[in-house]
């Protein structure tokens, strides 16, 4: 069994993949899974017991989750024999380069972040931003949608609600 582990089976320039370092990564990621499941039980378990505090308790696992899949990811290239600081040395002058571009976006996703932390704006209070009117049916990192009194669902971008005038009925 620990021939087959240290078996070879891919190699990508000077990094060698082997049985075992991709059998570990998928257990990771399994377990990762499985982690997310339990946690999203015991959430809605708690939200069905109070449900003023569910849209908080959406917020608050949305923010783990994101958080859990990150520190997967960074393990699993690790277990695979990528050098991670490699990556981000390389990656820094490509990442200002986007960062500049993607400016917008970066300020959705940073707005998103202090909508779920904060829990201001909750999944299902009726808002008003800029003339739109309508319920809060999904708080996600970069947008939120809003069910519109004329029966629509409009994607709005997370930083509308933290940049401009937003009644919260």
């Amino acid at each position: 069994m620990r021939a087959l582990l240290n078996e070879t089976m891919v190699i990508l320039g000077d990094h060698t993949v082997t049985f075992g370092s991709a059998f570990y990564a998928m257990l990771v990621v399994m377990g990762a899974m499985v982690l997310l499941r339990v946690i999203k039980g015991l959430k809605d378990h708690r939200a069905r017991a109070n449900p003023e505090q569910a849209s908080r308790l959406h917020s608050a696992f949305l923010l783990l989750k994101y958080g859990v899949w990150v520190a997967v990811i960074v393990t699993c290239l690790e277990l695979l024999g990528f050098n991670i600081t490699f990556f981000i040395a390389g990656s820094a002058a490509l990442l200002v380069g986007l960062g500049l571009g993607l400016q917008q976006t970066f300020m959705d996703v940073v707005s998103g972040i202090i909508i779920l932390a904060e829990g201001t704006i909750r999944v299902g209070d009726v808002l008003e931003v800029e003339g739109l009117v309508g319920r809060v049916t999904t708080i996600n990192l970069r947008t939120s949608t809003v069910y519109s009194r004329d029966g629509m669902n409009v994607i709005v971008p997370n930083h509308r609600f933290i940049n401009e005038n937003v009644v919260n009925w």
